[in-house]
């Protein structure tokens, strides 16, 4: 348990992880189906704008180069599976649709697994890019009100995981927004939450900071503390 424990307001899902938006998620198995997910996030876009969903964040297209002319084993598959099966399954989407053109390495079969907020498709299967398009985007408008009915709710802040990455260095920020970042993170996991830290070769000249904040270290200390 966490003294005077915090709380954020977020989405629950049915796994018991939290999301801190809403989102439908469109989702490309490979390069072939980047124009489908990105036409039907637009048109959903322009939709959402022009009515009211209030918990619905929006449509993200997570779209890629890659997918085909590759091996279908090893290490560089593995990757990329486990790459689409982490944004499919994000805490962040209420929704999502994952789809491949049908003759691609990445095969959508490699992804399916049992969960009524994933759906799966192909281009080839459905018709060509005008009717998937057309289809999924149907679907969709007639689940918003499903969708929407997610609420947030009051959650403890040791469900919540921040992602930090550089968004591009500049001769100001090690003094300004670096610090204060490291403390809102130092404040999360004093509350249980938990923070990664993307691009590590920017964590250069810093190591001693996060060594000092590492389980083992702390651990290290207090047997010093003890036999001092």
């Amino acid at each position: 348990k966490y003294i005077d424990q915090k709380y954020f307001k977020g989405f629950k899902r049915k796994n018991e992880s939290v999301g801190t938006r809403n989102y439908i998620g469109l989702i490309s198995t490979v390069n072939c189906s980047a124009t489908v997910v990105k036409k039907i996030a637009d048109k959903l876009n322009k939709y959402l704008r022009e009515n009211q969903f209030h918990n619905i964040d929006g449509a993200v297209c997570l779209k890629h180069s890659s997918g085909c002319g590759m091996n279908t084993s090893g290490k560089g598959m593995n990757i990329f599976n486990r790459t689409i099966e982490g944004f499919k399954t994000h805490a962040n989407f209420g929704k999502v649709f994952v789809i491949g053109l049908g003759c691609e390495c990445a095969q959508i079969s490699l992804y399916k697994n049992i969960n009524d907020e994933i759906e799966y498709l192909n281009i080839q299967d459905e018709g060509g890019t005008s009717k998937i398009i057309d289809k999924v985007y149907k679907e969709i408008i007639n689940d918003l009100p499903k969708i929407n009915s997610i609420k947030r709710i009051d959650t403890p802040l040791s469900e919540l995981n921040l992602a930090l990455q550089c968004g591009g260095s500049d001769s100001y920020s090690g003094i300004t927004a670096n610090p204060a970042l490291g403390i809102a993170t130092d404040i999360l996991v004093q509350h249980g939450g938990s923070a990664i830290l993307s691009e590590t070769p920017e964590i250069y000249g810093a190591e001693h900071l996060l060594i000092e904040r590492t389980t083992e270290n702390k651990l290290i200390n207090k047997i010093n503390d003890q036999i001092n």
